[in-house]
């Protein structure tokens, strides 16, 4: 029946001339009066058998009930709260991801930062063993210029160091017997 009665308010709508349903509901005013009225020929003239439940007291207390409704939990207070709601949440959710974002771009340029300071200290280090390598190998070459042969200085302490050895084992062995 109600939704009957919201198809009759819904047909009275489109209709040229007709009466627009009241947003208060006043029992002595002439806008309800009207908008009664004219609801009840629409329902009652409508193609088939016109039913028996349509009078003017049904559609009263019909429209009454209606515009609580709609006031209530209608498009009106409700869905504007509702809305406004929604529009504070998303827009939390919007400034805390983009400050998620932000973190997480500060954390990579910090690390992107300490990894270009350790990298920069690799290559000091790598340039100063370079810079004495190079001085060893000239000292080296300088050195065996200058008549100084390293392969006969090598020779020369094995040589002193397998007679320590022959000295330090005959006098355990003479020390032994």
């Amino acid at each position: 029946m109600y939704s009957a009665f919201k198809n009759g308010i819904r047909g009275l709508s489109v209709v040229v001339g007709a009466p627009k349903c009241p947003i208060k509901f006043d029992n002595d005013a002439s806008e309800v009066e009207d908008f009664v009225n004219a609801l009840e020929a629409h329902l009652t003239t409508k193609k088939g058998s016109p039913k028996k439940w349509w009078s003017t007291k049904v559609i009263k207390l019909l429209l009454e009930l209606h515009i609580d409704y709609s006031r209530d939990f209608g498009v009106g207070s409700q869905g504007v709260a509702f809305l406004e709601e929604k529009k504070a949440d998303q827009k939390s959710k919007y400034e805390r991801d983009q400050k998620n974002r932000e973190n997480i771009l500060a954390k990579k340029r910090a690390l992107e930062e300490e990894e270009q300071l350790e990298a920069a200290k690799n290559r000091k280090i790598v340039a100063e063993q370079s810079i004495r390598m190079a001085d060893c190998f000239e000292k080296i070459a300088n050195n065996a210029t200058a008549s100084t042969d390293i392969s006969k200085v090598v020779d020369e302490k094995l040589e002193a160091h397998q007679a320590q050895v022959v000295t330090s084992v005959q006098n355990m062995l003479g020390n032994g017997t």
